[in-house]
């Protein structure tokens, strides 16, 4: 493709609306929000300064992204959003929303990444002047304060400019503000938070789901201004700086390069022992690698650092349960949801919770989780595993008909194979404990042909086979399951982001099929 062809290609893709953006509400020149704040005009006017901004990229498809005017050439946004590599600086180009006027991103003028901020220098190509946002004292800020956030969200296959959402700030830290808003989601990050005075007071960072995420207060952006310096760095420049290459490892590691997005991970911590977001990606990195030790360690840096975002809590929980430190992952998840999420992440971490509680035993606190995780009515995976989870809990507690209901319900819902798995051996047992050993020997046949590397599986089809008299099937399942055990430690498989289906290797497992062994001698 020539450059030309490039060009072209990617100002399509503007008009047609891909980009993601945020908009934030703005002091117009010469025109005054009354006294009486009027929420819609202070929304208007933010639009009008509201730009869609990103790069064609040597490292995949168009970054893209929100962010807004501070000056007639000046555009602030996240780091994320303009980090990646460019097949070359004049193909990085803003528009604002809904509106043909159109700026060529001429560098940066400053950045703080450690808080994912920088400040760009822009020349205007065609169209009118930019609104200017006037930025208010972040320091003001109380939780319960009224917002305005304006963006350019996924919805579908339909990306909208101009969204407007209204909501208040939820918890307030010197380091972020969680913000509540009806549309809050991917394709707001840059974008301004807005007072009821139409002044920014945060900037949209990071989301998590639908109607939430966190903002960087505004003071940061103010004190970045004080040093402001007269030239601007060209963006092929400023892209090759070891922070700025930490947000280009996070693109590496979403596509599953984690060992190379660690030595980036490790640069940003060594030149910047504060930087907390580093801590997090390093530590999922880790997790995924099956460094679990180190990814707890990276999560707790982060928190201490003042990164204690409910998800952190629920990312180091599910990690320490998966070292068998269920008492480190209760304490998480509770600090988790003390901090009120939103609610998808809620009812992630009551599912998460309930694992952690039929792994202790405490089979009515697992429904009690189970049963709030269910009322939040999440997407379907995790309201599946809500249900096959709490059917395990039921099962234990001796109420096999409740059991099956549920594993009858998840079923209808037709979730991942892992989750399939999971509830026919959920079923299989509540049928086997009711003596109905014919049935429950066909569910774990459907459960073993979706999950055939589980050996807990086996041992209990082992277990209805050996009821029923067939001893040589009880002595191939469990040899079967001896020879799984040897292989794997553990096996919970994810099936949902930080979610994780009850199919873990109980400890006592080889216990009990070494003991089933010697009864059928």
């Amino acid at each position: 493709m020539t450059v030309t062809k490039k060009v072209l290609a990617f100002v399509g893709c503007l008009a047609l609306g891909i980009f993601l953006s945020c908009a934030s509400s703005i002091k117009q020149r010469g025109e005054k929000i009354s006294e009486q704040p009027d929420l819609g005009q202070i929304a208007k006017i933010g639009k009008a300064a509201t730009v869609q901004i990103g790069s064609l990229s040597v490292e995949g498809p168009p970054t893209l992204g929100s962010g807004f005017f501070i000056r007639q050439d000046l555009i602030v946004t996240n780091v994320h959003n303009i980090n990646q590599k460019s097949f070359d600086g004049d193909f990085s180009v803003a528009k604002l929303v809904n509106k043909p006027t159109w700026y060529k991103i001429e560098g940066v003028m400053a950045s703080y990444p450690k808080r994912d901020l920088v400040i760009l220098k822009v020349a205007k190509v065609t169209g009118k002047d930019p609104q200017i946002l006037s930025l208010g004292d972040s320091a003001t800020v109380k939780a319960g304060d009224s917002i305005i956030v304006i963006g350019n969200p996924n919805q579908g296959r339909k990306r909208v400019q101009g969204d407007i959402s209204k909501g208040t700030i939820s918890r307030r830290t010197p380091h972020f503000f969680r913000v509540q808003a009806r549309n809050v989601r991917p394709g707001y990050s840059g974008g301004p938070v807005l007072n009821v005075r139409g002044d920014v007071i945060g900037i949209i960072s990071r989301g998590h789901g639908i109607g939430a995420g966190y903002a960087i207060p505004s003071n940061h952006l103010q004190a970045l201004l004080k040093d402001i310096p007269a030239q601007a760095k060209s963006l092929e420049k400023w892209r090759e700086e070891p922070l700025i290459r930490y947000y280009q490892a996070e693109y590496r590691a979403s596509r599953g390069k984690f060992a190379s997005a660690i030595k980036d991970y490790d640069t940003a911590i060594r030149l910047a022992p504060d930087f907390a977001d580093a801590y997090i990606n390093r530590a999922d990195a880790r997790e995924e690698l099956g460094d679990l030790e180190g990814a707890i360690k990276d999560y707790s840096t982060a928190i201490r650092l003042g990164a204690d975002y409910a998800f952190v809590y629920a990312s180091r929980a599910k990690v320490k349960s998966d070292l068998s430190d269920n008492k480190g992952a209760i304490e998480d998840y509770n600090t988790a949801i003390r901090l009120k999420p939103e609610d998808n992440l809620l009812a992630v971490i009551y599912v998460n919770r309930s694992s952690v509680k039929v792994d202790l035993g405490d089979y009515k606190g697992a429904i009690e989780d189970c049963n709030a995780a269910i009322r939040l009515k999440p997407r379907d995976t995790i309201l599946a595993i809500a249900y096959v989870n709490r059917g395990e809990a039921k099962s234990d507690l001796g109420d096999y008909n409740g059991s099956i209901e549920d594993c009858n319900t998840v079923i209808g819902l037709k979730p991942i194979d892992t989750i399939l798995a999971g509830t026919y051996n959920v079923r299989g047992k509540a049928k086997a404990n009711q003596g109905n050993n014919i049935d429950s020997i066909m569910d774990y046949n459907k459960a073993i042909q979706l999950e055939p590397d589980h050996p807990e599986i086996y041992y209990n089809r082992g277990v209805a086979n050996a009821a029923l008299g067939y001893t040589s099937e009880v002595v191939t399942d469990l040899k079967t399951a001896l020879k799984l055990l040897e292989q794997v430690n553990n096996i919970s498989k994810s099936a949902a982001e930080t979610t994780r289906v009850h199919l873990n290797v109980r400890p006592d497992l080889k216990t009990d099929v070494e003991k089933a062994f010697r009864d059928l001698e």
